[in-house]
């Protein structure tokens, strides 16, 4: 549920990118799993929810090693006279312009869990032919066969650009809905991502009771 822009970077710099489900423990498993194999070097893991690793020194996420790379990078641009949004506007202008927004929906009560489970079969089995004017091209059920180990989580792409992602919350009584998208700007990603998630939400109220 991650920023489509490591895509980019990833591919731009030769650098193998590896999706896995959220959280730092599977993460920390495919360092493991390097490790036995030798097959790859881990270089740095991240997730959506602000988490940042660099280098297998832990194996969950390092505030540590995170806020002294960032005081790095800070440094070294600003001795070219550069801010870090500085930074960040010129990776935009070099890799497109990408945008994610994460909603969260909490459904609580008698029906609360009830409703989650009705509004995750709705978009399992009533599928959505398009979302923000575009036709949606594939969906990934992570209940089904995919790499990655089972998990209740709905993955669908557009053909403009734009994913959304929809998945229960394992700790809460909340629905979460993941918002990623690309576009030529910045704000071209956002206006993609905020038009879905209007449509999305007029959808989930309709399933609720």
């Amino acid at each position: 549920v991650s920023t489509k822009m490591a895509d980019a970077v990833c591919k731009n710099y030769g650098v193998k990118l590896i999706r896995t489900l959220t959280g730092f423990k599977y993460i920390g498993e495919k360092i493991h799993e390097f490790e036995e194999s030798g097959e790859n070097t881990f270089l740095f893991g991240f997730e959506e929810s602000y988490g940042y690793l660099a280098g297998t020194y832990a194996r969950d996420k390092d505030a540590v090693v995170a806020s002294m790379l960032t005081a790095e990078i800070a440094c070294f641009y600003s001795a070219k006279g550069m801010t870090l949004l500085d930074v960040m506007d010129n990776l935009y202008k070099k890799f497109g312009g990408y945008y994610e927004e994460l909603e969260s929906i909490t459904l609580e009560g008698e029906n609360g869990m009830e409703n989650i489970k009705r509004v995750m079969t709705h978009f399992r089995y009533e599928r959505i032919s398009e979302v923000g004017g575009t036709a949606i091209e594939s969906v990934t059920d992570y209940l089904g066969k995919t790499d990655l180990p089972k998990s209740d989580v709905l993955r669908f792409c557009t053909a403009n650009g734009l994913d959304f992602i929809i998945r229960p919350s394992g700790t809460e009584p909340k629905l979460k809905i993941y918002y990623l998208a690309e576009g030529k700007t910045y704000d071209e990603a956002k206006e993609k991502a905020q038009k879905a998630k209007a449509e999305i939400s007029k959808i989930i109220k309709r399933v609720i009771v």
